[in-house]
């Protein structure tokens, strides 16, 4: 099949496409946006080929970053914040917090919000990264440290 990125309306088939359409002994890389493109995924591989193939991979496109852009670097970003690396936990979806609460009349500082200059803003107190914050904390580790920008790239 190659390399492709494939996108069509929601029912065009891309799921079927895709799970009938690969060479089960070669690599295969399958990202989804939603667990439940994954699940469908999951269930079309199996129904194609009895059982998901040895060499395909199938993830999310947040957990693809994670695993294969963020943990692998993680000793590196931390010092690019100057911090010492932690362990952390991978993806939450929770909502990013803004540097500010409100109940419509009044306004506050939000103390769970740390400036983009923290690592911590790219985590929820649980060192969990907040999905949404990702990438922009690559884009920020690259303009900082540019010895690595070859390893992300």
């Amino acid at each position: 099949m190659g390399k492709r990125v494939i996108l069509a309306v929601a029912g065009a088939g891309k799921t079927y496409h895709i799970c009938h359409n690969i060479n089960p002994d070669k690599k295969n890389l399958i990202l989804a946006f939603t667990h439940e493109n994954i699940y469908n995924i999951t269930k079309e591989l199996t129904k194609s080929f009895g059982s998901i193939p040895a060499k395909t991979t199938i993830c999310t496109f947040h957990s693809f970053v994670y695993r294969l852009l963020i943990r692998p670097y993680e000793p590196t970003i931390f010092d690019v914040y100057g911090e010492q690396f932690k362990n952390t936990r991978g993806v939450s979806f929770a909502e990013i917090p803004k540097s500010f609460c409100t109940d419509g009349t009044r306004k506050w500082s939000n103390k769970n919000y740390h400036k983009v200059t923290d690592i911590a803003h790219f985590m929820t107190p649980s060192r969990q990264y907040y999905c949404g914050l990702m990438t922009d904390l690559l884009i920020r580790v690259n303009k900082k440290n540019k010895g690595c920008v070859k390893s992300f790239v």
